[in-house]
């Protein structure tokens, strides 16, 4: 991802931009976790809704899209996701080939392709991880450009969607950044100490709070 330099005469938007950056340089980060969940969830007959045709057609294309994909052949599924996602935009496959192909944009940076394929597919599963990370995906958006009111939102709308702790913490942790960007920061203190005090908080995250806390007290005295 291309930085411009005169964003960085801004030292708050620096951490923004690192933040934002972090994701986009894991490539796989997102679409593991949705092909994890996935998985896990067809396991449970997700898409087992009805015998007809259609949906029988949709599922059997999006699983070997899917497997494809798994199997390093992506550039083979991407261009069966987005038949998927046409040729069946009211079926379960179809919404998942589309939350597989905004994934995809978001991991090569083009965020508003990303987030308009997201708003497309949001509160559409059964599944609240699958809706709090399409919320989440979108906030991240929403920080990148700078729109920090929305991404508190969203952040918060995620986290109220899902019961995973870990995922509730990152959402937090997104929270903070857009706080501190709006220079928050004796909040940014506050919730940082809060959320440190859990004890099953991964020591990325810890690490992520301790230099959220410690900007914000430099900046809050």
């Amino acid at each position: 991802m291309s930085k411009d330099k005169e964003l960085y005469q801004d030292p708050i938007r620096e951490k923004l931009i690192g933040f934002i950056e972090n994701a986009y340089e894991q490539k796989n980060s997102i679409l593991n976790i949705v092909i994890a969940i996935i998985i896990i969830i067809s396991g449970f007959s997700f898409f087992n809704y009805s015998n007809t045709s259609k949906n029988d057609e949709a599922n059997s294309a999006f699983g070997v899209a899917q497997n494809s994909y798994i199997n390093g052949l992506q550039d083979f599924a991407l261009i069966e996701l987005k038949k998927i996602a046409e040729d069946y935009p009211d079926e379960s496959a179809g919404n998942l080939a589309k939350l597989f192909l905004a994934a995809e944009s978001f991991k090569n940076g083009n965020f508003e392709d990303a987030d308009s394929e997201l708003l497309e597919i949001s509160g559409k599963f059964e599944v609240n991880a699958l809706n709090s990370n399409i919320k989440s995906m979108r906030a991240d958006i929403a920080l990148s450009k700078g729109n920090y009111d929305e991404a508190l939102n969203l952040y918060e709308d995620a986290k109220k969607t899902c019961e995973i702790s870990s995922y509730k913490i990152k959402y937090e942790i997104g929270r903070l950044f857009a706080l501190q960007a709006k220079g928050e920061h004796e909040m940014v203190v506050q919730l940082a100490n809060i959320l440190l005090d859990d004890s099953e908080i991964t020591n990325l995250s810890k690490n992520n709070l301790e230099e959220l806390r410690a900007y914000s007290k430099h900046f809050s005295m």
